[in-house]
């Protein structure tokens, strides 16, 4: 697997969300999966997308990043364990392609604390608009 970026059809344009941390239960060992028990999580999200035809006047003339803040805010919740990352960023990737703007999403989780700094383990998807499993 390479680690290219998603081409875009014109000069683009990626807004990034860089070391974005959340508490919250996630895991499949028995110790992970305890009642109660959170973990961080730390996001890095790129929206690709292609460089609108205009200046930008305003926010709706952009991708707004705090709309991403608000989902992860809103759905990954410390009472709601789920069991892989993965689940969590296709859940993210689904989500940021119901912008129809952004071309291709990447997201990549890390659990920082899992093994006490000894080792971080990390998952990163890209999808472009249209391909794999979100079929957006």
């Amino acid at each position: 697997m390479t680690s290219s970026l998603p081409s875009i059809d014109t000069t683009g344009q990626v807004v990034s969300l860089r070391d974005f941390t959340v508490e919250i239960p996630v895991g499949i060992v028995d110790w992970e999966r305890a009642p109660g028990k959170t973990q961080k999580v730390v996001l890095n999200v790129d929206l690709y997308t292609n460089y609108p035809e205009s200046r930008p006047a305003s926010i709706g003339d952009c991708l707004d990043y705090r709309r991403v803040i608000d989902h992860v805010d809103e759905t990954w919740r410390p009472d709601r364990h789920v069991d892989l990352l993965e689940t969590l960023a296709f859940d993210l990737i689904t989500y940021c392609l119901e912008d129809p703007r952004v071309e291709a999403v990447r997201v990549a989780l890390s659990k920082p604390h899992v093994f006490n700094g000894r080792v971080v383990p990390t998952v990163t998807f890209f999808q472009r608009r249209g391909e794999g499993a979100g079929g957006q």
